[in-house]
């Protein structure tokens, strides 16, 4: 059993963020990063490189997770 760390969690909340704007913006054209923050640049960077880099930090740990030996499980058919 892998325990999460807060990081992952923070980087899984925001690639989920980042996942639904741009879900928003291929189905509406609606950027809701940009409407909340479009007025400071540097911040609307700032949340866009934080999204890129949740999404990174995720596909690590998946491919940690994932790659991690298990041992065999032994199948016991009819025993």
């Amino acid at each position: 059993m892998h325990r999460y760390t807060p990081v992952d969690w923070v980087t899984w909340g925001l690639a989920t963020v980042g996942a639904l704007n741009w879900g928003l913006v291929g189905l509406s054209d609606f950027n809701l990063v940009h409407a909340l923050f479009g007025r400071t640049p540097v911040v609307e960077r700032l949340i866009y490189s934080l999204v890129g880099f949740a999404g990174v930090w995720s596909l690590v740990r998946y491919f940690q997770y994932t790659s991690e030996a298990r041992p065999l499980e032994r199948i016991e058919l009819g025993r």
